[in-house]
């Protein structure tokens, strides 16, 4: 796994790691089931710091893509079964994340998403 961090004005270390783990969780690179680096080993590969990296990872679990497991590291639970994408169309034939946009929506989509998920594997 290599990621990589650009010192660019503006842009965070976790930022960037975030989003770069994540791309690779929804592109199937990183698919169900798969254990992450710890947060040391991916710290010294990227040259950030453990905190940084347990910022990121921290991010991913509250967005739902991955699952603190105690003892045992991280694991991604992203399913794109699981999910409805913010890129899906609309009947509109415009992107989701467009349309949202245009109507002003300020609630996270990462949030609605990971709350939809919970209720529907709590409840069925």
């Amino acid at each position: 796994m290599k990621y990589y961090m650009q010192q660019k004005k503006g842009k965070f270390a976790y930022m960037q790691l975030y989003e770069q783990i994540r791309r690779d969780i929804v592109k199937g690179i990183l698919p169900y089931g798969t254990k992450l680096p710890s947060k040391r080993l991916l710290a010294e590969e990227t040259g950030v710091s453990a905190i940084t990296v347990e910022h990121t990872y921290n991010i991913l679990c509250e967005e739902g893509y991955i699952e603190a497991k105690a003892r045992r590291g991280y694991f991604v639970i992203y399913k794109e079964s699981d999910f409805i994408s913010n890129m899906e169309t609309t009947t509109r034939n415009e992107p989701r994340k467009k349309y949202a946009q245009e109507v002003n929506c300020e609630f996270p989509f990462s949030v609605l998403a990971k709350t939809m998920r919970k209720v529907l594997t709590e409840y069925k």
